[in-house]
């Protein structure tokens, strides 16, 4: 097997780290795995089998290449039945029946919010969450089955935007569902598809997973920006951007200490000017540093605003 195709299969970048190339690999491994398919039908476990040859060998290139070593020659191969195939395709029509099933089974489940807000929905809550993991497992074996197709990605979309998906799963299990997205144009509207609160829990575990695709993870690292959650984006494999973030927590950390001077009592004043202390010793490294000239200068100006000679505008007894 070429490399270049290698890597594609793993779904990594070429060049990628021996841990990154052992982690796609048991990820992938494990939506093959026969325990995942032996409810469906057997050319549906056949293709599995393909797949899971075909991944194999690609395991064993780009690991390899990762260590630094050259690729190692291409094995011997059956060109009989079993051997390796590209993505698995729907067999029959049948991923389509069945995500046509389930995509009919969504349109009676509400959000677990509607409930708590007192909104009429058709199923009562007992039966709506009974009915959310029922079509939850029915969209997992679609896109486990199925994976790279049509089919299994939009029923991994599914898992990430749909109701159901938000009543089952937890943020991180929905984001997993999001970075197996193969098809960009799918994993765009599922982005698309979260909001709010909801769509910064699924930026958090994105931006930190480890297959992640790059474009996917430029989308959390602004979502997390627009929200403020400079903590994440201080592990971002970017420099500039993690000092950057840096930079914002100090200005969120000035705000806290001038809002904490207005309430300071004469016994407290020893540790603010402690913290103060701190603070300035960690602006002066991050102002030192090449960072935006504007986050330079909001720096400098917080420096001056929180003068150590300042006196506390009210004391508590």
């Amino acid at each position: 097997m070429e490399p270049a195709y290698a890597w594609r299969v793993l779904g990594l970048p070429a060049g990628s780290a021996p841990d990154d190339v052992r982690r796609a690999f048991r990820v992938a491994a494990l939506l093959l795995h026969p325990d995942r398919v032996q409810s469906l039908p057997p050319e549906v476990g056949l293709e599995a089998q393909r797949r899971m040859a075909e991944l194999a060998e690609a395991y064993r290139v780009c690991s390899a290449v990762a260590r630094g070593a050259p690729p190692p020659p291409p094995r011997a191969r059956d060109t009989g039945a079993h051997a390796p195939a590209g993505p698995l395709r729907a067999v029959g029509g049948q991923a389509g029946t069945l995500l046509a099933q389930a995509q009919q089974q969504l349109t009676r489940i509400a959000p677990f919010d509607a409930f708590r807000a007192g909104r009429p929905t058709v199923l009562g809550q007992h039966d709506n969450a009974t009915a959310s993991r029922t079509v939850v497992t029915l969209l997992e074996q679609i896109a486990d089955a199925w994976p790279g197709t049509w089919e299994g990605d939009t029923a991994r979309a599914l898992l990430v935007t749909s109701a159901a998906a938000r009543n089952a799963l937890s943020v991180r299990e929905r984001a997993g569902h999001l970075v197996l997205v193969v098809d960009a144009d799918v994993r765009g509207a599922a982005w698309d598809g979260l909001a709010g609160r909801d769509e910064l829990g699924v930026a958090q575990v994105v931006h930190d997973h480890p297959t992640a695709p790059e474009e996917l993870r430029v989308l959390a690292r602004d979502r997390l920006a627009e929200l403020d959650d400079w903590a994440s984006l201080t592990r971002d494999a970017d420099p500039d951007v993690r000092r950057a973030a840096r930079a914002h927590l100090l200005l969120q950390t000035a705000a806290a200490l001038s809002e904490r001077l207005q309430w300071l009592s004469r016994r407290e004043r020893p540790a603010y000017d402690a913290d103060v202390a701190a603070w300035r010793a960690a602006v002066a490294v991050a102002v030192a540093e090449p960072i935006d000239p504007d986050l330079r200068d909001r720096l400098t100006a917080a420096a001056s605003a929180l003068d150590p000679s300042a006196k506390s505008a009210a004391r508590r007894a």
